[in-house]
């Protein structure tokens, strides 16, 4: 029997929360998340890098950030 498929991958993970003033596109690491505020976004433990981007204004900002296990990380991001 079994369901044929591979046992979930567990990982220590915390949460980030962005807020962007005025809005942002976000990349972390690499991967969109979308247009921002963005809340409680499970990620993985550990060192992240993360760019907001605002193409009306122009204007990008990059941060790097500790995320912690089972904590919540709030990351502030003013584009002007």
């Amino acid at each position: 029997g079994g369901w044929g498929g591979e046992a979930p991958v567990f990982y220590p993970h915390g949460y980030l929360s962005i807020n962007a003033n005025p809005w942002g596109e976000v990349i972390l690491e690499r991967q969109p998340l979308g247009i921002k505020p963005l809340m409680y976004q499970r990620i993985p433990t550990g060192r992240h890098r993360v760019v907001v981007t605002n193409p009306l204004l122009q204007k990008t900002k990059q941060l790097s950030f500790e995320i912690k296990q089972n904590s919540l990380t709030k990351v502030n991001v003013v584009l002007y």
